[in-house]
């Protein structure tokens, strides 16, 4: 009952005013269409994080939750997002890799099979994310590179070179 008159106020009210009288199925359907270049950067976890992420939970804070009679549809199409036909990006490593480990995810997950959320989406996304970062954050201890652990995206350190600090110390 709430959810349909809060989705009536959204309509009427929009944030956006150029959304006035749009239905949230129209508002889903145009975020989705943005969302369709969406690049996996194994470098730059970070900006992944915030675009894709960051989008989602904007988009249902603005728009409101996908419409029931389109969830499954608009679910599967974020899910597959990362190697959708539309999507430019479909054929980088990072996209393919990407998307082999959330699916895993999901077909591993029953609750997910049997039904659908865009919050145990995101929280699978989260999950090979989180993977993934850790994945690089090990592999940068092995090779000794120091990255971000903010952005996993720092160049590798150039052991060549001394700091000031060992330099007059060997002095």
């Amino acid at each position: 009952m709430w959810t349909a008159f809060l989705d009536a106020l959204r309509e009427i009210f929009p944030l956006n005013e150029s959304d006035r009288f749009v239905n949230s199925e129209e508002r889903w359907e145009a975020a989705l269409k943005s969302l369709k270049h969406i690049k996996v950067d194994n470098a730059n976890l970070a900006q992944f994080r915030k675009d894709w992420m960051s989008f989602l939970i904007k988009t249902e804070w603005e728009v409101g939750d996908i419409p029931a009679q389109k969830r499954k549809d608009f679910l599967k199409e974020l899910a597959s997002m990362f190697t959708a036909s539309g999507n430019a990006n479909k054929v980088t490593n990072g996209n393919r890799l990407f998307q082999k480990d959330l699916d895993a995810a999901l077909h591993a997950d029953p609750e997910y099979q049997r039904e659908a959320t865009l919050k145990s989406l995101r929280a699978h996304v989260q999950g090979v994310l989180h993977k993934w970062e850790l994945t690089n954050h090990i592999l940068a201890q092995r090779t000794g590179e120091k990255r971000s652990i903010a952005s996993s995206a720092a160049p590798a350190a150039d052991k060549s070179k001394k700091s000031r600090t060992e330099a007059r110390d060997t002095s």
